[in-house]
């Protein structure tokens, strides 16, 4: 009788154990963020390293790695989701996610800073990809419109300008969203100051894309430069835009996302490989 009831004892134990496990599980579900965001900069060709150089070249990636990446990606039936489908399906939950893409694994490509080798190196392999699979890519490029108006005038280091958006855009490529106007880091900041940074970089970058048909989603989302913010940086950032994003977070299992305006980037640098970011965007999703 008592080894019964020792029995009955442990299985209630179990099964106790077992709920518990499946309702933290499903808490952890709810409160984290499942859709792997890269953070990219600039893109080299590995022949010619040095042929379109950035402000920092540990985080140039080589166009290469970056196909063998794509490629993979696709292959495992990802989808390249753009800022506002990513705001509206997965941080809002505004709208269902449609029913062609339910089993699909979402993803967000990100480039900051807008280098001139984004039009040199990647549109010509997003066309290819593109082609070669029959499905639409997009990728999303944050910009800081003060060094778009100087393109020609910074020495070895070139940006995209207004044109350059424009082509991107127009080709189904580009997502636009906001840098801050001149990359200076916004925490601590004189509140006129950080207003100016939010608001001219959004008012440039829409005005570039007044005619366009995506102007509505343009510059309607931030990246806070060099990952750098405080609480007034963040209230302020919020009266113009939907969202905010940070940056090298490298969590390897889950990253939690405590509000909009805090979206977590993976940051990649010129050392990762395509098999280590792959491996990343399957242990998020």
């Amino acid at each position: 009788m008592k080894l019964l009831k020792g029995r009955k004892y442990l299985i209630q134990s179990v099964l106790i154990v077992v709920i518990i496990i499946l309702i933290v599980f499903v808490i952890i579900q709810q409160i984290t963020f499942r859709v792997p965001v890269f953070a990219f900069h600039g893109i080299i060709d590995r022949e010619e390293p040095k042929k379109w150089p950035s402000r920092a070249n540990y985080l140039d990636y080589t166009i290469q790695d970056l196909e063998i990446l794509l490629d993979q990606l696709i292959q495992d039936n990802y989808w390249f989701l753009s800022s506002q489908e990513l705001y509206d399906y997965f941080i809002i939950k505004s709208q269902p996610i449609p029913s062609d893409k339910q089993n699909s694994k979402p993803i967000l490509l990100t480039f900051d800073d807008g280098y001139k080798s984004l039009n040199v190196y990647l549109i010509p392999l997003l066309k290819k990809l593109e082609k070669k699979y029959n499905i639409p890519l997009k990728v999303v490029l944050f910009i800081n419109p003060k060094f778009m108006e100087e393109s020609e005038s910074r020495g070895k280091v070139k940006y995209l300008n207004c044109d350059d958006l424009r082509e991107g855009i127009n080709q189904g490529f580009y997502d636009i969203q906001s840098h801050g106007l001149t990359h200076q880091t916004l925490k601590g900041l004189e509140k006129k100051v950080l207003t100016t940074e939010l608001i001219e970089s959004q008012k440039i970058l829409k005005t570039c894309t007044a005619d366009l048909l995506q102007n509505d989603t343009i510059a309607i989302h931030f990246a806070y430069p060099y990952n750098q913010l405080d609480q007034q940086v963040e209230t302020e950032t919020a009266k113009y835009y939907l969202s905010g994003y940070g940056y090298n977070s490298r969590l390897r299992n889950f990253l939690f996302m405590p509000n909009k305006m805090r979206i977590p980037r993976i940051g990649v640098s010129h050392n990762d490989s395509p098999e280590t970011l792959f491996k990343l965007a399957k242990i998020v999703n």
